[in-house]
């Protein structure tokens, strides 16, 4: 019996893959929406003076 390594490690691989795309995603989500939160802070303080 001599197991298939390439299959499974592709199928890792691309589980792993999937999951970097995911999180790249939330990452890149998250980081926007702060920006957009210290720009709006910005404007106020701008409006402030």
């Amino acid at each position: 019996m001599i197991p298939d390594p390439p299959q499974g490690g592709f199928y890792l691989a691309r589980q792993s893959v999937s999951l970097i795309r995911i999180k790249a995603k939330a990452l890149t989500f998250l980081s926007m929406s702060a920006l957009q939160k210290l720009n709006v802070i910005d404007i106020k303080r701008l409006r402030n003076r």
